[in-house]
């Protein structure tokens, strides 16, 4: 990735440290930078990109980079995990299914072992869930194979939770190929306020090439029918759709279709199937760009950056917010798999091929945390260098950057093609009205010393409402700045 303007400038102290700035590309005549690895993003002065700096300017800047250090916004830091703190757990409640879809992972829903998950181990892993936790607040997604085979145990678990547990308030989702779903059902899932994710590929004949029932017929008016059955019993519903080689069609496209079908549905995530973006690029990047801005203009109704629920508009949020965690899959850290017959794993996906490593253990004996820990916080040689290592959703995926070991072409053109979609956001708006869309206005606080702050600095404006909440921005040490690039120098 090329900027269009590259500098370089340099504060120094006797207890100095280099802090450096990476140059993003130049929109409406307006300069951002980003500390590398990292969130946190400031607008920098034409003068300083230019050059146009003499020793009074020097030292208008080297005030303000004190006051930025002081209040903890030069920062570095790197999230690592280091321990397991979980918000919730993937019970695979059964390795079954009803269905042979064509791209199934698993031979078309035919498993070869594990079967149902018992109630006793299903009670074991709340239990695991509750002691990897310190949270009042946790979650459980029942999966499969089709989970509502075993319903059964899916009410078990559930009014074990509650009983065993009084004390924390237990959210509950099942993600379901939806055909097994029918008004017996309604009741536990209304009072228990069991959120449903229906697979659901597309319209009707794109969805009904690939996930067929045993007789290879389509399943679509099915599922169809019970989304309405949900909705009439006010059950909170997401869909799921999977676009693949056979059903290859703007993502956008789909989004539309199934919002105007289903517009009480409350999301729509759009997904490519894994063998498919494994082998195709081209078009692929500016099709996720576009489902990005689809997404946001059905959340927000009116504008495209306005709430953040499109990945664009997540970033911006959490720049604003100056976070120092990861953006990365949460599986590992926050949320772990648990097998029918114990066995837990970093993620569903590495679950499925039963991959020995990532096998992290068995509820009945042993939970080696370590051992996901080493997984979640390794990074290829290729990531690990580039400045927009926190800032890319695609390397979150630790299975594969663990088997792949660097990332695929097209995820680092969807990084940086996000990158401009947030650049050309923020060089279009003003620090003013992104902060009012972003940040709550009942946070009177935040926004006046935000905006105050703002006011104070006339060079280096960062994007950040606070200061990191991690380190503190390293505030007994002053900072050298660099702002690095490869051309031209501009020594302040």
């Amino acid at each position: 990735m090329r900027v269009s303007m590259e500098a370089r400038g340099v504060l120094e102290n006797k207890k100095s440290r280099t802090i450096k700035l990476h140059l993003l590309p130049t929109y409406n005549s307006r300069y951002f930078a980003i500390i590398p690895q990292t969130t946190r993003i400031f607008e920098i002065s034409p003068e300083i990109i230019q050059g146009n700096v003499n020793a009074d300017l020097t030292e208008k800047i080297s005030d303000e980079l004190h006051t930025l250090q002081k209040l903890g916004f030069l920062c570095e830091c790197s999230p690592v995990k280091n321990e397991t703190e979980l918000e919730g757990i993937r019970m695979h409640i059964a390795h079954a299914c009803n269905l042979r879809c064509k791209y199934c992972d698993v031979n078309q829903g035919q498993y070869s072992g594990s079967g149902f998950m018992p109630a006793s181990t299903a009670r074991k892993t709340v239990d695991f869930l509750v002691s990897k936790s310190s949270s009042s607040e946790l979650k459980i997604i029942f999966w499969g194979g089709e989970p509502l085979l075993n319903f059964s145990v899916i009410t078990d678990t559930i009014n074990y939770a509650k009983s065993r547990y009084p004390e924390i308030r237990f959210s509950y989702q099942i993600h379901t190929n939806g055909t097994l779903i029918n008004r017996e059902m309604m009741e536990t899932l209304r009072n228990n306020r069991i959120s449903m994710t229906i697979s659901l590929d597309g319209y009707r004949q794109l969805h009904d090439k690939n996930r067929v029932d045993p007789h290879d017929n389509g399943t679509w008016d099915k599922i169809s029918d019970n989304i309405q059955l949900l909705n009439r019993h006010n059950i909170t519903t997401n869909i799921s759709c999977i676009i693949t080689e056979q059903t290859n069609i703007e993502p956008a496209s789909i989004y539309k279709q199934l919002k105007d079908h289903f517009p009480f549905v409350k999301n729509i995530s759009v997904k490519y199937e894994k063998s498919y973006i494994n082998s195709t690029s081209g078009e692929l990047t500016q099709n996720l760009i576009e489902l990005d801005k689809t997404t946001e203009e059905y959340v927000s109704g009116t504008g495209r950056i306005k709430t953040p629920k499109s990945i664009v508009s997540m970033l911006v949020s959490r720049m604003l917010k100056g976070y120092a965690d990861d953006i990365s899959c949460p599986h590992g850290s926050k949320w772990v798999s648990v097998l029918p017959n114990g066995n837990i794993y970093l993620c569903h996906h590495s679950a499925m091929g039963n991959n020995p490593e990532f096998l992290a253990g068995n509820i009945e004996t042993l939970f080696n945390s370590t051992k996901l820990n080493n997984i979640i916080n390794g990074t290829s040689s290729k990531c690990r260098d580039c400045f927009a290592l926190n800032l890319c959703n695609n390397r979150g995926c630790h299975l594969s950057r663990v088997i792949r070991k660097e990332p695929l072409a097209w995820q680092c053109d969807l990084t940086f093609a996000q990158i401009n979609e947030i650049l050309e956001y923020l060089s279009s708006n003003t620090f003013e009205e992104v902060l009012g869309k972003f940040i709550s206005k009942t946070d009177l606080e935040t926004l006046l010393s935000a905006t105050l702050l703002r006011q104070r600095l006339h060079y280096i404006k960062p994007l950040a409402v606070r200061g990191c909440n991690k380190c503190g921005g390293n505030k007994d040490q002053f900072a050298q700045i660099e702002f690095a690039g490869t051309n031209s120098t501009i020594k302040i």
